[in-house]
């Protein structure tokens, strides 16, 4: 709740300033300096945020968890409405609130977009499940203007159109759907076309050569394992590694009872297309890598592994409880980690003594210019001179 603004938050800051109703609407343009748009969570977020908190990133932060948790509330209702038992539901909710890939968003808020933007992919999904294609599609405008995953929502829809048990919506299924990719290819446009990005970054290059890499990387970090595992102490990566064998042992187990079960299986496939469209975007990004990207996946994934947890109730209540502890534990120890171990934390003290100090003005490359954003903590205090 107390960690102080860093790095891209000074930049955003910057460029989310408005001193006129034009200048207002101009925000919400693309800028050929970024490869994103995402004019909700950056510029609106950080302009109505330095309106109404100025300075102190307390309720910067207290807004951020809030819509997470909110997030969860909906997630519980999607899980409802997908004919998901109360226990399950519940058990789903809490394994997506508490997975340590949420650590930075939560603490870093150039980062909020991938708290912001799952909640609008869960309304569009309840909504539409719902029958109530309008509010679906306001959710999915305001979601690929939070974060461009949600330009893949034709594909998380897709699958439950077939849940929609409406004999007039079964024969319109595509012109349902036409809408959404309508959008989807219009924004493409804009950003591509329109507006193009003038960075050429191989960070942000699309490549399929080392999504190999990247599919390791992001597996192992949903599957629970933490961020720099190889540096935790060696009593710590023993526990680690036990709490793992653990836990991939009852998702292993409840694989093959579940699939001996044969029930509600329509239901895991929508899951899993959750679980893929949230992070076949970020494999073919292998040279920017980040545990929270997986935030999206992370929606089809709790239910998936929730419902694993469940088969394991054959065998008792014991091994259910084991299991699922033996997750709740990585998750402890993989946030505890995150904040021992990433960049953002270290920098943000760093951005707060400095500014603290008047001490703005630091030598291209180092960790303080990178701390304060480059020259953009110096711009927003001091002016452009």
């Amino acid at each position: 709740f107390t960690i102080y603004f860093a790095q891209d938050d000074f930049w955003l800051f910057l460029v989310s300033q408005a001193n006129s109703l034009s200048e207002f609407f101009n925000l919400f343009l693309p800028s050929s300096e970024v490869v994103w748009y995402r004019p909700l969570s950056q510029q609106l977020f950080f302009f109505t945020g330095r309106i109404l908190f100025g300075w102190n990133p307390f309720p910067f932060h207290i807004l951020v968890i809030s819509i997470h948790l909110i997030t969860g509330l909906w997630l519980f209702r999607l899980l409802k409405k997908l004919n998901q038992s109360q226990e399950v539901a519940i058990v789903a909710t809490f394994i997506y609130l508490l997975n340590q890939i949420h650590t930075v968003p939560l603490s870093w808020l150039a980062a909020n977009h991938f708290v912001v933007g799952p909640l609008f992919v869960v309304l569009s999904l309840y909504f539409f499940l719902k029958e109530k294609p309008m509010f679906s599609f306001a959710s999915t405008i305001l979601g690929v203007m939070t974060n461009e995953v949600a330009l893949f929502m034709p594909l998380f829809l897709f699958p439950l159109s077939f849940y929609i048990r409406s004999d007039t919506r079964k024969k319109s299924r595509f012109f349902i759907l036409l809408p959404f990719i309508l959008l989807s290819f219009f924004i493409v446009w804009i950003r591509q076309v329109a507006y193009p990005t003038e960075i050429n970054d191989t960070l942000y290059r699309l490549e399929v050569s080392g999504s190999l890499s990247a599919l390791k990387f992001y597996l192992l970090r949903i599957l629970g394992v933490p961020l720099f595992f190889a540096n935790l102490p060696f009593f710590t990566k023993i526990i680690t590694s036990a709490l793992f064998a653990v836990w991939i042992g009852g998702l292993l187990i409840g694989l093959k009872v579940f699939r001996e079960i044969r029930k509600q299986q329509f239901s895991m496939l929508i899951f899993f297309t959750l679980f893929l469209g949230g992070l076949v975007p970020f494999i073919i990004l292998p040279e920017h890598l980040s545990p929270y990207y997986l935030s999206f996946a992370l929606v089809g994934a709790a239910p998936l592994f929730t419902k694993l947890l469940n088969a394991l109730k054959k065998f008792g209540w014991q091994s259910y409880y084991l299991v699922l502890g033996a997750y709740l534990s990585l998750q402890l120890i993989g946030t505890y980690s995150t904040y021992q171990t990433h960049w953002i934390f270290k920098r943000a003290q760093m951005a707060e003594r400095l500014i603290e100090s008047g001490d703005l003005i630091h030598p291209l490359g180092s960790e303080e210019y990178f701390s304060l954003g480059g020259s953009s903590a110096k711009e927003l205090f001091l002016g452009p001179k």
